[in-house]
């Protein structure tokens, strides 16, 4: 099923509730909203604000491995970007979706510090702090 971003409001109201919660998890606020719960709940808000949106392109072609990517910019007055693969994470349960989206926000949180921001020891002891739990009590799915 294609999924249109403007569907106007009788069409919308027309959806079963799976093509709602996709429709949903469409929306760059979507995003944006589970961006700001996660670091809150996981990084004491260490994080600056960052663009989160979906892509096509990861998890395709030599990409197809990626659930997600991010891009830090040298000029401060660009905000960093996170992409996460529509092709995978798409139809996927938000934990997924907000596991994957942690995971690119470690490594910004570990370049914020100046320390390696690869997949090194502290990412890795880092990504056992993931608490879906936490985000949920916040977040209104």
């Amino acid at each position: 099923m294609r999924v249109n971003l403007e569907l106007k409001e009788k069409e919308y109201e027309q959806l079963t509730d799976s093509e709602k919660k996709k429709q949903t998890r469409l929306c760059d606020s979507f995003l944006s909203n589970l961006f700001i719960v996660i670091n809150q709940t996981h990084f004491n808000n260490e994080i600056m604000h960052c663009r989160v949106k979906w892509s096509d392109r990861i998890g395709s072609g030599k990409h197809c491995h990626k659930l997600s990517d991010f891009t830090i910019f040298e000029d401060k007055s660009f905000a960093p970007v996170i992409r996460l693969s529509k092709n995978f994470l798409l139809e996927k349960d938000i934990d997924k979706i907000s596991q994957s989206l942690f995971y690119a926000m470690i490594h910004i949180w570990l370049w914020v510090k100046k320390k390696p921001w690869g997949h090194t020891k502290e990412f890795y002891e880092k990504t056992k702090d993931f608490n879906f739990g936490l985000i949920k009590e916040i977040l209104t799915l």
